[in-house]
């Protein structure tokens, strides 16, 4: 339990660091850059990535 509370807690951590860069993104649209757009796919494909090994997690236990 402890594990998956940190995990959540680590899940919660990107979710927020990817709302944030998002926000930068559009209140500040002249600095968007190819980073940031990178940043942000790799951002989304951690969190679908994360989500997939959560429920497989859950299932198996």
């Amino acid at each position: 339990l402890k594990l998956g509370g940190r995990v959540g807690y680590f899940f919660i951590a990107l979710q927020d660091l990817l709302t944030i860069f998002l926000e930068l993104s559009l209140f500040h649209p002249n600095s968007t850059s190819s980073f940031t757009f990178l940043f942000s796919f790799v951002s989304v494909l951690i969190i679908i990535t994360y989500k997939i090994l959560l429920y497989i997690f859950l299932c198996l236990h």
